[in-house]
């Protein structure tokens, strides 16, 4: 599925749904009197309870990315590693449509969010070490550009169990629980660079690679927000990837060698994030999320280099990203 249709059907969604629970406010709704035979009159009951809130939420964010993705292969007695960079400047925007309603003492909620990041420029160097046994014979560095697509769409559950308490810290504890799927693509182009094998360099200049790969699963966990001040709302979530899925496809230029590879494995994800009121409405926020995606199990990958091919080899037992990023934005609802 292309960017852009991906982004069409997440706003679709998102735009739609909130559209659809704004249409229902908070408050009593009924149908005109109508009046019975025996000149008495019945008003029908609300269509939602008086205590409900419907709340829509619209985020714009920079993120400052640092990490890798890592492909290791292995044909003993030879091996190999390759770094690819994930370092620079992503933009993300999400949106989320909850709906919170009393539950006895209590309250609860249920919300769907949508969000899409893409690069702004993410660079770095492409390193690549070739080991026989323990000796690493050859090494190269090579210039790396990626484009990044990132996305995800979740349905999240959650009660505010003390919202009878007097302690307003302890009224705005909320805990939940996230249930979605998510999808992140680093797409790269690896040019001008150097290598030195069995102790001779050799430079290398133009475009030498392509190396697309994608994550993706289904995604659940935990998470857990509360207002220290009525102004400050601090947020943490845990997620798991429990079926992550790896394709990577690639393409070594100078050589006329592409393969495909697919692996599988867990991955997982902390975010904290800090959200401070400036005014009625308009939010500035900033935060931090570890992502690391591990697909170490049942790695194959089949190829094509002139009049060889093959399919479906044991040979790449390894595909993971793991990257940090840093982010800061501003949140308006309504």
């Amino acid at each position: 599925m292309s960017n852009a249709r991906i982004t069409t059907f997440l706003c679709s969604a998102i735009a739609g749904l909130s559209i659809s629970l704004y249409s229902i406010q908070p408050q009593v709704y009924g149908i005109d009197i109508t009046e019975i035979e025996n000149d008495t009159f019945v008003e029908t009951a609300p269509l939602i309870e008086e205590g409900m809130e419907i709340t829509c939420e619209v985020n714009a964010a920079i993120l400052y990315s640092h990490g890798d993705v890592q492909f290791k292969y292995s044909e003993p007695p030879w091996s190999s590693k390759l770094n690819y960079p994930l370092d620079g400047y992503l933009v993300e925007v999400s949106a989320k449509t909850k709906l919170q309603f009393p539950l006895g003492r209590s309250s609860a909620s249920v919300a769907i969010r949508g969000s899409i990041a893409q690069d702004i420029s993410v660079k770095g160097d492409v390193t690549d070490s070739d080991y026989q046994y323990d000796y690493r014979w050859g090494y190269s560095e090579h210039d790396g550009k990626a484009d990044v697509s990132i996305w995800d769409i979740d349905c999240l559950f959650s009660v505010r169990p003390f919202t009878w308490s007097d302690s307003d810290i302890v009224k705005s504890m909320e805990a939940g629980m996230i249930i979605g799927y998510g999808e992140q693509s680093f797409d790269f182009l690896v040019t001008d660079g150097w290598g030195r094998y069995y102790n001779q360099e050799e430079n290398f200049s133009g475009h030498i690679a392509t190396y697309d790969t994608t994550f993706s699963g289904f995604r659940l966990g935990p998470y857990f927000q509360c207002q220290p001040i009525p102004e400050l709302s601090l947020r943490i979530e845990a997620i798991l990837i429990p079926n992550l899925e790896a394709n990577s496809d690639a393409y070594w230029i100078l050589r006329e060698y592409r393969f495909w590879q697919i692996a599988d494995g867990t991955g997982t994800s902390i975010g904290i994030m800090g959200t401070y009121k400036i005014i009625d409405h308009l939010y500035v926020f900033a935060g931090f999320r570890w992502v690391c995606l591990d697909a170490d199990e049942n790695g194959r990958e089949s190829g094509v280099e002139g009049d060889y091919s093959y399919t479906d080899l044991p040979i790449v037992p390894y595909i993971s990203a793991e990257y940090s990023s840093l982010q800061f934005g501003l949140r308006a609802d309504f």
